[in-house]
């Protein structure tokens, strides 16, 4: 608790502390000036709506995954008014095949929270986008900086490893290392073109800077990146063996319909309807 209430201090004050556009953040903003990915379709008609189901949907999944099943929820969701009428079931029909479908049910929650205390209008301050269910401190801060162009930091997967390696330091799930990396993120949050650095950072983390094989070559800022054609990424490798769990099922049909049951479980598959799971005890 003491280091998210760390963060969020620490975000919320970037208005105030933010550095001047350093050679890191020109780079990166000039860059996706002519080489950003534009065509993303959440970088179309941009909203902080759109931008909420895009960053929600793009929490642990690829790009490549996400576009249908985004261009599909905006067809039927195209905005907040029409998301307001949509059961926790109607979002977790168009989650199917997604995965992870707690953010699902955290979009129903927080459209609830919308409509009860922000009069269906989407919320324009940090501290109130960061109080919606599945929103964190990189969440907000891409929708602050995105949506309405306002100087915020983020640090996803990507981020961390751009900056991880331009910086040389350690890129794993320890405090101190989330610490660092919110810190130095900050750092290089610019003043202005906030919108092209956010997004470019995100590219260049998704095309260039990959995790295998980065394409130094190419990046903007290989000048002045401690890591620029080396191997020196400092990352804990953890040997983490998946349980298997064997689940039995007795389906009972006809040939029109098929017996269902909703998951109460607080597990996977949560809320999701499948067939009578019998005791395989």
């Amino acid at each position: 608790m003491k280091m998210m209430r760390f963060y969020q201090e620490l975000i919320s004050t970037n208005n105030k502390l933010a550095h001047k556009d350093s050679e890191f953040s020109l780079g990166i903003s000039n860059w996706y000036k002519k080489n950003g990915r534009e065509n993303l379709p959440w970088r179309e008609d941009v909203s902080p709506y759109r931008i909420w189901i895009s960053e929600v949907m793009l929490q642990q999944t690829q790009v490549k995954t996400v576009i249908p099943f985004f261009n599909s929820f905006i067809s039927h969701y195209p905005n907040l008014n029409k998301l307001s009428y949509a059961s926790e079931e109607n979002i977790l029909a168009l989650w199917t095949g997604l995965g992870f479908y707690r953010r699902a049910r955290n979009i129903y929650k927080a459209k609830e929270v919308i409509k009860a205390n922000f009069n269906n209008e989407f919320p324009t301050k940090f501290n109130e986008i960061i109080s919606l269910p599945g929103v964190g401190d990189s969440t907000a801060g891409a929708i602050m900086s995105i949506a309405y162009k306002e100087s915020y930091p983020i640090l996803d997967a990507n981020v961390k490893r751009v900056i991880s390696r331009y910086e040389g330091v350690v890129n794993d799930s320890s405090s101190s290392s989330i610490k660092e990396l919110w810190t130095l993120s900050r750092k290089h949050t610019p003043l202005k073109s906030i919108f092209e650095y956010t997004q470019g950072i995100m590219d260049i983390g998704a095309t260039i800077c990959n995790t295998k094989t980065p394409e130094c070559k190419i990046c903007p800022v290989h000048r002045s990146c401690v890591s620029a054609f080396s191997t020196i990424e400092k990352k804990v490798i953890s040997k983490k063996i998946n349980p298997i769990k064997y689940i039995h099922f007795e389906l009972a049909y006809t040939d029109k319909k098929v017996l269902l049951f909703k998951r109460h479980k607080k597990t996977f598959w949560e809320s999701l309807w499948i067939p009578y799971e019998t005791d395989n005890s």
